[in-house]
């Protein structure tokens, strides 16, 4: 199998993608609670412990993700923003 056609599978199998809103935020929550963030001392010395929230943007005309960071003294979290309009292409 060449590198576009597993491109292609991938992009065309349904299996790949969520169904609704709610089960891909809950898969991103996942990934970054449950997977990523208690390996953090594995691969820094020093991390920094501050609010992360997920959440969906419906909009039909925004970008796939995109993150605002919190504010330094941490009065306020970071924001991840998750298109949830476009589940086909998440």
């Amino acid at each position: 199998m060449t590198v576009p056609e597993f491109s292609d599978m991938i992009r065309n199998d349904p299996n790949n993608f969520y169904d609704n809103a709610d089960d891909l935020l809950d898969g991103f929550r996942t990934i970054v609670y449950d997977t990523i963030t208690p390996r953090m001392p594995e691969l820094f010395l020093k991390v920094l412990v501050s609010e992360l929230q997920i959440v969906g943007d419906p909009s039909p005309d925004g970008s796939g993700a995109f993150y605002l960071t919190g504010s330094y003294d941490g009065s306020r979290p970071g924001i991840f923003y998750v298109n949830t309009y476009h589940l086909d292409a998440q």
